[in-house]
C-alpha cells in the first residue's frame, strides 16, 4: 500500500484561498459567537425548579436517632423513648468490659433500675450478672452475654439521649437519718445496713482484733462474693469500702496507710479458695463482714461451719504465706477443696 503524502502548497492554491477570503462579507472577521445567558433562560424552566427543590438543604430529613429533639433534656414525667426501635447490630463495641461495668454500677446506684430489673431488661440471669460484675480488667468478661447485652442496652440509651443520673438513691427516709438508732453511726454515712460503714460497726468486737490476729473462717472466694454483694447495696461506694477496710486494722505494725482500689480490684479478679490469702484486703474484709454479721445478728452459714471444721486446728485460714505447693508421691492425686485444704489420695 502506497504511503499518503501531503499535496505541496503551490501558487495556484494560495490564489484560490485569497479569492475566497475576498468574497466574504467585510464584517465577517469581526463577528463573535452569540452569548446565551443560560441562567436566565433555564432558571424558569420546570425541570430546573424540580431539581433545585429536590436538593434544597432545608428539605433533607435529619436521622431520626440523632434528631435535635432527642438530644434535649427530658422533663420529669415525660414518656421514655422506645429503645426496641433502635438498632445497634453491627455497630463497633466502643466500650470495654470495665467501662460497661462502671456504667452499670452508676445506673444501679442511681436507683433507676434494681439489679433484678436490669437483668430482666438485658435478658441475662443474675448469676451471669454477678459473674461479669465480679471481674475486672479491660478484657475480662468480653465473652460474657452480660457484657454484649449490657453494651447494646447502654448504647441504645446513649443514642436516645438517656443520661445516667449521677445522684445516688437515698438509703433511708428523713426520720431514720435525723434520729439514728444506737450504734448506727452518723447520719452522713447513711441509714440502715445498706450503707453500713466502719463507724456503724465500732461497737462490735471480734476476738483477736486488738492485735490483728482474728481467726479467719471464710475462703477467699467467699469474701469476694460478699464484697460484690456489699457493693451492690444502695449508698455503698468502693472508695468508702477501702476506707472501712483500713479501719479494721488496730496495730501500727499491720495497719496500712491506705488500701487502694487497685488492691481490691486485684484481689477481686482472682479465683480460688485460698488465692489471695496473704492480701491485706482479705484479712480486713473478713473482719468487716464478720462484724456486720454480728451486727445484723445473722447465724453462721454452712460455708462458715465447714471452714471451722477444716481450719479449726490451725486456728483459722493461713494468711502469712501462700499455699501453692505440697509434697506428694507421683502416684497420688492432689486437689484443693472449696475450703482451701489440700486433698491427697
Amino acid at each position: 500500500m502506497a504511503a499518503m503524502t501531503e499535496a505541496p502548497l503551490t501558487q495556484s492554491t494560495l490564489g484560490e484561498t485569497r479569492r475566497a477570503l475576498q468574497e466574504l462579507p467585510k464584517d465577517a472577521t469581526n463577528r463573535r459567537p452569540e452569548v446565551v445567558d443560560l441562567t436566565k433562560e433555564k432558571a424558569n424552566s420546570k425541570p430546573y425548579n424540580q431539581i433545585r427543590a429536590t436538593f434544597a438543604p432545608s428539605s433533607r430529613p435529619a436521622p431520626a436517632a440523632f434528631s435535635s429533639s432527642s438530644s434535649k433534656k427530658r422533663k420529669a414525667g415525660t414518656e421514655q423513648p422506645d429503645l426496641s426501635t433502635i438498632e445497634v447490630d453491627g455497630m463497633y463495641m466502643d466500650m470495654s468490659p470495665n467501662q460497661v461495668r462502671g456504667k452499670i454500677r452508676r445506673l444501679i446506684e442511681s436507683g433507676e433500675l434494681g439489679v433484678g430489673q436490669f437483668c430482666d431488661t438485658i435478658g441475662v440471669s443474675q448469676t451471669s450478672y454477678r459473674r461479669f460484675m465480679g471481674q475486672s480488667g479491660n478484657n475480662h468478661g468480653n465473652q460474657s452475654d452480660c457484657y454484649s447485652n449490657a453494651w447494646a442496652y447502654l448504647k441504645k440509651r446513649q443514642i436516645a439521649g438517656m443520661k445516667i443520673s449521677n445522684k445516688k438513691a437515698k438509703t433511708g427516709d428523713a426520720s431514720s437519718s435525723t434520729a439514728p438508732g444506737p450504734g448506727s453511726g452518723s447520719s452522713a454515712s447513711g441509714s440502715g445496713s445498706d450503707a453500713m460503714t466502719a463507724k456503724d460497726l465500732a461497737d462490735i468486737h471480734v476476738p483477736g482484733e486488738e492485735t490483728d490476729t482474728v481467726e479467719i473462717y471464710d475462703s477467699c472466694d467467699e469474701i469476694r462474693r460478699k464484697r460484690a454483694a456489699h457493693l451492690r447495696k444502695p449508698g455503698v461506694t468502693r472508695a468508702q469500702f477501702c476506707r472501712d477496710l483500713v479501719e479494721m486494722y488496730k496495730t501500727s505494725e499491720r495497719r496500712p496507710n491506705q488500701i487502694q482500689g487497685t488492691q481490691v480490684t486485684t484481689f477481686q479478679s482472682r479465683s480460688g479458695a485460698d488465692v489471695g490469702n496473704t492480701s491485706c484486703v482479705f484479712y480486713a474484709a473478713y473482719v468487716f463482714f464478720e462484724k456486720m454479721r454480728l451486727k445484723e445478728k445473722k447465724p453462721k452459714s454452712k460455708h462458715r461451719e465447714g471452714m471451722e471444721q477444716a481450719w479449726g486446728k490451725e486456728e483459722g485460714m493461713i494468711t502469712d504465706r501462700r499455699q501453692d505447693h505440697v509434697f506428694a508421691h507421683v502416684s497420688q492425686t492432689v486437689t484443693k477443696d472449696k475450703f482451701g485444704q489440700w486433698q491427697i489420695y
